[in-house]
């Protein structure tokens, strides 16, 4: 089989070595350039893994493009919709990933006679503000900025660690604090 790994980091690079080392081929493309050199020697990589679409198609069947990350969400769709297997996400995954309103209402939606509740949560309004809110209530909460979670252990005294009061609460990844 033909594997064609696309990524920012190469998280995957071990299951990529376990897939060369049992007889697949296998090339790898890395979008921050901080990762070039990673598993260098070890691995295939390519500076352009758009170019590697013939070499997967050739493949038929047995020709796979796996991406690493949950942001290429419409690209993926497309390369499906071309008739290439893809392992990863989709455009609505990404949606459900980074839009946390539109997530938890989908949760809601779906899981109405589920035994737990969905955790509410909120779009922090005013950086500042939010943050000393939640400084003085012992809730456990995750606050997500760019579809990464930090959780956030906000003791009765002090604010909490890790947040940034002058995220721009309009952009799109800005704060989002899930209340468990």
């Amino acid at each position: 089989m033909r594997f064609l790994g696309i990524g920012e980091t190469n998280d995957l690079g071990d299951m990529y070595l376990r897939l060369k080392d049992d007889g697949h081929e296998v090339r790898v493309f890395m979008s921050y350039e901080d990762s070039a050199g990673v598993m260098e020697g070890m691995l295939d990589f390519t500076d352009d893994w758009q170019r590697e679409l013939a070499w997967i198609r050739e493949a038929g069947d047995d020709g796979v493009i796996l991406f690493e990350t949950a942001s290429d969400g419409a690209t993926q769709d497309s390369l499906r919709r071309d008739g290439f297997n893809v392992i990863g996400g989709s455009g609505l995954g990404d949606r459900l990933e980074h839009e946390r309103d539109f997530g938890q209402q989908v949760l809601s939606d779906f899981l109405f006679d589920a035994p737990f509740a969905v955790a509410g949560g909120s779009q922090l309004a005013d950086g500042a503000g939010q943050i000393m809110r939640l400084g003085h209530n012992s809730t456990l909460r995750l606050l997500s900025t760019t579809g990464r979670a930090t959780a956030v252990d906000a003791p009765e005294t002090g604010s909490p660690l890790g947040m940034d009061s002058t995220a721009d609460s309009s952009a799109p990844g800005a704060p989002f604090v899930d209340e468990y």
